[in-house]
């Protein structure tokens, strides 16, 4: 399994030289130690086997030129595919449909009023045999009525196709990495659909219709936020689930109970072929059956990652029973890897895929390490203090020993866990819950109750809601402590730590000294073991920043620039958008985990428009981030937002103060000195007031701007040339004003600076038409090189300690 993973890596990340060199490596190696055992052969085999699926797969999805053209262009298009999944909320539907085909309306050459009436199959087909694009997946949005489409029925869409978005700061959500790893490629947002063949797949839609039926039982027995629990952990219906209490699980790394993983699949699993087993079924006939029902659970529970997973062992056990043979759980967890990576390759990039396989791993590899040590370590004790074992002796036979001992190799199997998993949870969510070790260690046992409670209750509601009420109770009772004990950690220091995202080099370090780290312990060298564990652990989170790094985000039409000077203070210009909907949940506080920072030092608002300051009111509201100044333009026009900001900040313990031109923020080598508004300044548009900031570090000068327009901008324009004594002021970087509008950043204010670099923070496809090409314009007449938010995502600027400058784009 690790080497087909190996093979698909090197064709995803590298190229066909990096595949000769590991494969080089190895035949020297097998030459130089004459080493002929076909094991070495496999080994080679399944990195090539790797290899060439994913190449043959990524020929497969390479987008042609018909396709680009139907997305840049939004041509309306015609879809057409076979049902494959169908989730519902409020009243709009995703559709994935398999075996896909894409023609622009041209493309199928028929009148308007083909997708009204029915179709015979014959006609269907002449139609989709004429050239399109075929994919294997698509999503499809519709709004409205579904209820006539079933699964397998094949339909036809009319809409237009999109590409999924991608991440486009450090912390973002790629969704296109998220749904390529399902093999879904394009969404298509419909406009109209039609049924074209009416077949369908008859045990899909039964265990479809039983879920919603199962889900309504739950729903009459139970309140909203307990029977959304419960369908998440029961039905893997998380589209109605509590809020609160999924970021309560999240927070403290307990969120994996609502998904349905290999727990849920072995509990029912398992539990209904012993039943089988034991009314005297035979082998044969219990696997038989109990494979059938295990994959109709799938079928209803929307088979995902873990499910499939658990699933395929489940099915690999069951025929070992059956045949005499003994269950390899290792070998069992390898052949449905290969079997899912098989199908779906770039499940490698899914979190999830990882997370369910490495938790098998330190459960069947990590925990027999350490809890062999564990016993060698107590019984080395017992050895040494055998003279007091008379007086030990109903100490040592007593329950509570026994207790003690169970939950001692529980907790060693939660850290078998969490040592193999960390990096991953490190990579995906960028902190470490501190205490879900020993939170597992009551979440995990108590779960079993919560599956079986609600189950009661999804059934006996069938028949009779007071009969499930009753059965809820216990079932409610455990997400009652499960609440109580999330909350009581939530309040001790330090029950999440903020890790930042590690580099792909640390986690393979880490893995690379804790797997040397492992085999010591398991040598019985545990004390080099121990401190091969601590250095691993400290090569994960170690990262490295230049001496000065600002980012201007991509906040679609807005503000947000986020600066860590030399000693690592940090501070943030603006931070809102007029396009991005809750701004600081998706976009501002996922960076600031990304990036490490576990406070905001300053947080300066250049004025009071919507796009610069609404996700800090996000953050303020919500309390999600921890702010230690707000600084406000010292300005006589303060609006009702202005004061409602400052409110809400004072409310949260947050310092607020006030900056005019002339006053600075120091420490050390880096400053930040105002340039603009004058003190107590009125006037009616709130851009002439905006707070304009030059940065001075090591020789190296940024000047950023807010929305600075008309007589504003002159002001700032006198400053600067008082300061400089009325030569032009030399400025590395320039943070063009007002998202590139051709009302600011004017011929007269550029002829009075020099500029080598120009930032632009504007919104893909904005109303406004930002930047406008005057400014480009004139950016370009005085020698800028001009960077584009909307055009590169993210731009991240790193200034050395001997005044280097070096400028990315994050999506480039």
């Amino acid at each position: 399994m690790v080497f087909g993973i190996l093979g698909e890596v090197i064709a995803l990340y590298g190229n066909i030289w990096l595949l000769i060199i590991v494969l080089g490596l190895i035949a020297i190696g097998i030459r130089y130690r004459r080493l002929y055992d076909m094991r070495y052969y496999l080994i080679v085999l399944f990195i090539m086997s790797g290899y060439i699926v994913m190449m043959l797969y990524n020929l497969n999805i390479r987008e042609d030129k018909m396709m680009q053209y139907y997305i840049e262009n939004e041509v309306s298009v015609d879809v057409s595919g076979t049902v494959s999944s169908i989730t519902v909320k409020d009243d709009k539907a995703q559709i994935i449909l398999k075996d896909v085909t894409v023609k622009s309306e041209n493309d199928m050459d028929r009148q308007d009023d083909n997708l009204s009436g029915d179709h015979s199959k014959a006609e269907t087909d002449k139609k989709v045999q004429n050239n399109g694009c075929n994919i294997k997946k698509a999503m499809v949005y519709i709004k409205g009525d579904i209820s006539s489409i079933r699964y397998g029925n094949k339909i036809l869409v009319r809409g237009t196709v999109s590409r999924f978005k991608e991440d486009t700061n450090l912390g973002g959500f790629n969704l296109m990495r998220y749904y390529r790893s399902q093999n879904i490629i394009y969404p298509v947002y419909a406009d109209e659909y039609n049924i074209i063949d009416k077949s369908y797949y008859y045990i899909s839609n039964i265990a479809y219709k039983t879920a919603a039926l199962l889900k309504k039982s739950i729903y009459r027995a139970c309140d909203v936020k307990d029977a959304s629990v419960f369908s998440a952990m029961i039905l893997g219906d998380k589209k109605n689930l509590d809020e609160e209490i999924y970021e309560l699980y999240k927070k403290n790394g307990i969120a994996h109970i609502l998904a349905i993983s290999g727990l849920h699949i072995s509990l029912v699993g398992m539990s209904f072929y012993r039943l089988l087993r034991h009314i005297g079924l035979n082998y044969a006939i219990s696997a038989t059956v109990g494979s059938s029902f295990i994959i109709f659970y799938g079928l209803m529970t929307g088979m995902g990652i873990s499910s499939q997973r658990a699933i395929i062992m489940f099915v690999i056990c069951v025929i070992a029973d059956v045949i005499g043979r003994t269950y390899d759980i290792l070998s069992a967890m390898s052949l449905s890897a290969l079997i899912m990576l098989a199908y779906s390759p770039y499940l490698i990039e899914n979190a999830g895929f990882w997370l369910s396989y490495l938790a098998i791993v330190g459960i069947t590899v990590v925990n027999p390490v350490l809890l062999d040590e564990y016993k060698k370590t107590i019984a080395k004790r017992d050895k040494e203090s055998y003279k007091n074992i008379e007086k030990d002796k109903a100490i040592q036979n007593s329950f509570i020993k026994s207790m003690i001992e169970s939950m001692i190799k529980s907790m060693i199997c939660s850290i078998s866990i969490t040592l193999i998993t960390m990096p991953v949870i490190m990579y995906m969510s960028y902190e470490i819950p501190l205490y879900s070790i020993f939170l597992n260690l009551l979440i995990i046992p108590l779960a079993p109750v919560i599956i079986f409670s609600g189950a009661a209750v999804a059934i006996s509601g069938l028949l009779s809601v007071k009969v499930a009420t009753f059965c809820s109770g216990i079932g409610i009772f455990v997400l009652k402590v499960y609440e109580i004990s999330c909350k009581l950690l939530s309040m001790i220091p330090y029950s999440t730590i903020i890790t930042g995202k590690p580099m792909m080099i640390n986690i393979m370090i880490y893995y690379a000294i804790f797997i040397v780290a492992l085999i010591l312990i398991k040598t019985s060298h545990k004390e080099y073991g121990a401190v091969g564990m601590i250095i691993a652990i400290i090569c994960l989170t170690f990262s490295y920043h230049s001496s000065l790094e600002v980012t201007m985000l991509d906040v679609g039409q807005g503000d947000g620039i986020v600066i860590r000077d030399y000693r690592g203070s940090i501070y943030m210009i603006d931070g809102g958008s007029t396009t991005e909907k809750q701004l600081a949940k998706y976009t501002l506080v996922p960076f600031y985990k990304a990036y490490g920072i576990s406070n905001i030092d300053y947080v300066i608002i250049t004025h009071m428009d919507a796009d610069h300051y609404s996700g800090i009111k996000e953050i303020l509201e919500e309390d999600s981030f921890k702010i230690n100044n707000l600084i406000m333009g010292d300005v006589a026009n303060k609006s009702d937002a202005y004061n409602e900001l400052v409110e809400l900040a004072t409310k949260r313990g947050v310092k607020v103060s006030y900056i005019s031109d002339g006053m600075m923020i120091k420490n050390g080598k880096f400053s930040l000195e105002c340039l603009s508004p004058e003190s107590g300044i009125y006037k009616d548009n709130t851009n002439e007031v905006s707070v304009a900031l030059e940065l001075n570090y090591n020789d190296v000068k940024m000047l950023f701007t807010g929305d600075i327009v008309d007589s504003g901008e002159e002001y700032m324009k006198r400053r600067i040339m008082q300061k400089y004594a009325n030569e032009a002021a030399e400025y590395d970087i320039l943070k063009v004003a007002h998202h590139g509008s051709k009302y600011s950043t004017t011929e007269e204010f550029l002829e009075g600076i020099d500029i080598d670099n120009a930032l632009i923070s504007c919104g893909e496809g904005n109303r406004y038409g930002h930047p406008h090409d005057e400014t480009l314009e004139r950016l370009i007449s005085a020698g800028a090189n001009i960077y584009n938010t909307k055009d590169g995502g993210a731009i991240m600027v790193k200034l050395g300690m001997t005044g280097e400058i070096k400028i990315k784009e994050y999506v480039r």
